[in-house]
């Protein structure tokens, strides 16, 4: 394992003989601009969140669309908007999980920021506010947001007619239905998502009040997982900026390398090759190419921290053997 990830002195020698200093530099430079690439995309979604992985996810096609879809957590807003089941009847609206996620939420924030008694009514009166526009939107919207999941019921019907998917008219009006869903589902969830993040943000900042010691608190949404698309949006940019200065310092390239070319390989599956509704993956296709080839030549040797690791290992691991002889 540990020859893989790092090349000796004489197959470093080997290697420079067989690319020459020309191949070596092409080389450094193919490291440097994905490590860049890389770099910039963690950057970027760090220093402007938003969340873009719902989307990709949704978009999955292929074999393993299931499983990506599977990732996009409350897909469809069910759990949001209160979805319940009714038989025979308009579905319901139950918004009584998210009153207690934020009933549960002001508790947490009092132990959080350890507040006496004092502190409460003012917290109280945040979250009584946010409940007050809560059941606000819920009276405005409530027709609306039944007539939503009457939509998606109807859709999950036409999903499981296997009859339905081989016609292709048909196919044609259940990606109909899918589009109008969409329209209503982000005009819907943006106003309840803003409600979400307005009693987070408040609520920190009454109980914080002058005190920045303490981290702001996490408001945990309903139904999350441990890998959702929501865990998704806070990992991904950190480990792409991880790979990309691991690439343009040189350091750790083959372990960088495989997790880059693992990402990106999912990427590429999520919209399966010669699917009729794939996107084109060629940037990424190619890149994952370009990045096992690092991987394969231990390019973190060419001008990179990999070679002084190396040096340094050779030394100690030759004092070792210089003290046991």
């Amino acid at each position: 394992m540990l020859r893989f990830f790092a090349i000796g002195g004489s197959a470093l020698e080997r290697s420079r003989a067989t690319l020459g200093w020309w191949g070596g530099l092409t080389l450094i430079a193919l490291r440097l601009v994905i490590g860049f690439h890389f770099t910039n995309e963690g950057l970027d979604k760090i220093l402007h969140p938003h969340p873009f992985t719902a989307p990709f996810l949704e978009n999955a096609v292929g074999p393993l669309r299931g499983w990506f879809h599977g990732m996009v957590w409350d897909k469809d807003g069910l759990l949001r908007l209160g979805y319940q089941r009714s038989e025979g009847m308009l579905p319901q609206v139950d918004m009584q999980p998210t009153r207690d996620a934020w009933g549960d939420f002001f508790a947490r924030i009092v132990v959080h920021y350890n507040l006496d008694e004092q502190k409460w009514p003012e917290l109280e009166r945040v979250l009584k506010s946010y409940l007050r526009l809560l059941d606000a939107f819920v009276q405005e919207h409530k027709e609306e947001i039944q007539e939503y999941f009457q939509g998606v019921e109807r859709r999950d019907a036409y999903r499981r007619d296997p009859n339905r998917m081989e016609v292709a008219s048909l196919r044609e009006q259940l990606a109909r239905i899918e589009s109008e869903l969409r329209s209503k589902r982000q005009a819907l969830l943006a106003r309840i998502d803003a409600l979400w993040a307005g009693l987070e943000r408040d609520l920190n900042q009454v109980a914080a009040g002058q005190d920045n010691s303490r981290s702001p608190l996490r408001l945990v949404r309903l139904g999350r997982r441990w890998l959702d698309s929501e865990t998704l949006n806070q990992v991904v940019p950190w480990f792409d900026l991880f790979v990309g200065l691991c690439l343009v310092t040189g350091a750790l390239v083959r372990v960088a390398g495989l997790a880059g070319a693992v990402f990106l390989a999912a990427i590429v599956v999520s919209q399966w090759p010669g699917d009729p509704q794939a996107a084109p993956t060629w940037a990424q296709a190619i890149e994952l190419a370009a990045m096992l080839h690092l991987v394969a030549l231990g390019a973190g040797r060419w001008a990179g921290l990999d070679s002084l690791f190396a040096r340094c290992c050779r030394s100690c691991c030759g004092r070792r053997q210089g003290q046991t002889s």
